[in-house]
């Protein structure tokens, strides 16, 4: 999954910094949903062929 990570520590130990990264959903824990609202990044492109298959795209 790309998102962007708006909180909390990554394995790395990197703080979510605001720009997309790739997550392996099998491997993630502790995951939460908020209630927190953002803007949709200008930077965000539909199509994203790092996939070969996409389920749901926003």
């Amino acid at each position: 999954m790309r998102a962007l990570q708006v909180g909390g520590l990554s394995a790395s130990g990197v703080a979510g910094d605001g720009r997309p990264r790739l997550f392996d959903v099998g491997s993630m824990s502790a995951v939460e949903l908020l209630a927190e609202q953002f803007e949709i990044p200008a930077e965000y492109r539909r199509g994203d062929r790092v996939f070969a298959h996409v389920d749901i795209e926003l």
